[in-house]
């Protein structure tokens, strides 16, 4: 367009026009999708033969079209129907969300994450990790069937969530093919309120869930309140045993046979296709290609004489200062940053795609020379209550070491009084006497801290 406005013989013949308003266009888009006969036609026509199938109905006939391993890939997140419990108190209800990756082709479960998080940046590249090279993760719990698929898909099909249209995870996709060596991740969108277009792995997901409400304690059957009840009464099972319970299934699935492969397992079908093209390329797991799958930070920083500001903190290193800080032209280089958002005392800098060094945070390290381990949400939440208290957000390390020493404090306390009521329920006495040592138990004094217990509800709340 710029080209033709430069050009005054052929800007003369041009129009400006005004764009029609966005509910016409989606009211014509929905008249598509709501009449597929007639709009088949209409792009047919207008297009060509064929043009709706490849745009419209890739999603309903996928299982189909697909004739190798790794072609379309389905990502999906799932929050389990089952409580688990932490396991320093073992009384702190959690319930965790599953992301799976499911190959269409050979039905296979390329890869999956269980985290507390909901679903995030941090889910699908975590599920892409696991996925792309060979999985040991089952062994660690005594599972000895074979979990043999793996690489890089050539289409993830996502939903529109907010973090699958995410910087991090678009740049991911490509440098994941590390300058042409492999293949890159085409990232495909399913449209919006059309859930029978994720129905291979909606189908996976319901038959888990199913299995956890008949196999495990603390399952909620229903989202009554009678139901939440009991399973929150019955909850015992900590991280670990629901992600061993995980596997299992995804094992026990990869393993048995499935009607749409021809009685053959996911297992046979993949090891069958391996047979025939050969193994997936996927690159070597080096310390820079699993930096990929950090989070991007969406902004860049300069090196200054303090090192790199970011999170309000100065990042440093020992072979920082023998990194270029002046381009060719005399200009500060911008540095891209990659981190952990469960862990900000280390950030990664990048310039452009390739990865120079790890810093570590000067403000969080301890006196023996390790690294106070800090995630983004302590340190948010922790400005935001020096800002509300003091009405400066730059002393939030005190805050965040007042409350975690607080808690502390607490959980001590918490354990004497239960250590307490146990001696007392085993011992056979009166009444009267039981209740008065009761009493005793609970007046435990506070050391007038009544402002740190304020804070830590704050900061838990």
């Amino acid at each position: 367009m710029q080209a033709l406005l430069e050009d005054a013989k052929k800007k003369d013949r041009l129009t400006k026009i005004k764009m029609p308003a966005r509910g016409l266009f989606y009211n014509y888009h929905h008249w598509f999708l709501a009449q597929p006969d007639q709009g088949r036609k209409a792009l047919n026509d207008r297009y060509g033969e064929g043009t709706w199938e490849s745009h419209f109905a890739i999603f309903d006939s996928f299982a189909h079209r697909a004739t190798f391993p790794l072609q379309y890939v389905f990502a999906d997140h799932y929050l389990l129907d089952v409580f688990s419990v932490d396991k320093a108190t073992r009384s702190k209800l959690d319930r965790l969300w599953l992301t799976v990756l499911i190959d269409a082709y050979t039905r296979c479960i390329l890869g999956a994450v269980l985290l507390y998080e909901e679903p995030c940046v941090e889910s699908i590249q975590s599920a892409l990790l696991h996925a792309i090279w060979p999985k040991s993760s089952h062994t660690q719990y005594g599972i000895d069937k074979d979990w043999v698929c793996f690489g890089i898909p050539q289409q993830l099909f996502l939903d529109n969530a907010l973090a699958h249209h995410s910087h991090s995870l678009e740049n991911l996709a490509r440098l994941i093919g590390c300058r042409g060596k492999y293949q890159t991740i085409d990232l495909v969108f399913r449209p919006p309120y059309l859930a029978r277009y994720g129905a291979l792995i909606e189908s996976l997901f319901g038959h888990l869930s199913g299995r956890i409400k008949q196999d495990l304690p603390g399952a909620i059957p229903s989202s009554t309140p009678k139901d939440l009840r009991r399973a929150a009464k019955e909850a015992c099972l900590l991280y670990e045993d629901i992600d061993r319970y995980i596997q299992q299934f995804i094992l026990r699935y990869q393993h048995a046979e499935h009607s749409a492969l021809g009685g053959m397992s996911p297992h046979e079908k993949w090891v069958e296709s391996v047979e025939r093209i050969g193994l997936p390329d996927f690159p070597v797991l080096t310390p820079s290609v699993r930096r990929f799958f950090l989070r991007q930070a969406p902004d860049t920083r300069k090196i200054t004489d303090k090192g790199v500001c970011y999170f309000g903190m100065h990042y440093t290193s020992d072979r920082l200062g023998t990194l270029a800080q002046v381009n060719k032209d005399n200009q500060k280089i911008e540095y891209g940053i990659r981190y952990d958002p469960a862990d900000i005392s280390t950030i990664s800098i990048w310039d452009e795609d390739v990865w120079k060094d790890d810093l570590e945070a000067k403000e969080l390290r301890l006196p023996d020379g390790s690294l106070k381990r800090t995630s983004e949400w302590e340190m948010k939440m922790a400005k935001a209550l020096a800002n509300k208290h003091d009405g400066c957000r730059e002393d939030w390390l005190s805050y965040l070491n007042d409350a975690e020493e607080l808690e502390k404090k607490r959980k001590a306390e918490r354990d004497r009084i239960r250590r307490q009521r146990k001696r007392l329920a085993q011992e056979e006495q009166g009444e009267d006497e039981r209740t008065k040592i009761e009493e005793n138990v609970e007046d435990i004094p506070s050391d007038n801290d009544e402002y740190l217990t304020k804070l830590l509800a704050d900061f838990q709340s």
